[in-house]
C-alpha cells in the first residue's frame, strides 16, 4: 500500500499530475481511504481538490476529521522523503 500513498502524495502536491495516470483507476487501490481520495481526482472535472475538500469524504466512524488531516499530512511527508 505505501505505492498507493505514494500516488495519492504526488496528487496532492500537484494535482495535475491526474492527467499521467490514465491508466489507473479508484478501484484497483486496495486501501479504502486511497481509493476514495482517488476518485475524488478522477472525477474533478477540473475542480481543485486538497484538504478542505478531500477530509470529508474520508472521514468515518473510524476516522476523525484529526485523523484523517493527521493520515494527509503523513502521506504528503512519506512522498517527500521517498
Amino acid at each position: 500500500m505505501n505505492a498507493e500513498k505514494q500516488i495519492i502524495g504526488s496528487l496532492l502536491l500537484d494535482s495535475k499530475r491526474i492527467e499521467d495516470m490514465h491508466l489507473i483507476n479508484s478501484e484497483m487501490f486496495r486501501d479504502p481511504v486511497c481509493g476514495k481520495i482517488f476518485s475524488l481526482y478522477e472525477h474533478s472535472d477540473g475542480k481543485e481538490i486538497n484538504q478542505l475538500v478531500i477530509i470529508p469524504h474520508i472521514k468515518s466512524d473510524f476516522l476523525t476529521e484529526q485523523k484523517a488531516s493527521e493520515l494527509l499530512i503523513d502521506i504528503v511527508s512519506t512522498h517527500d522523503a521517498g
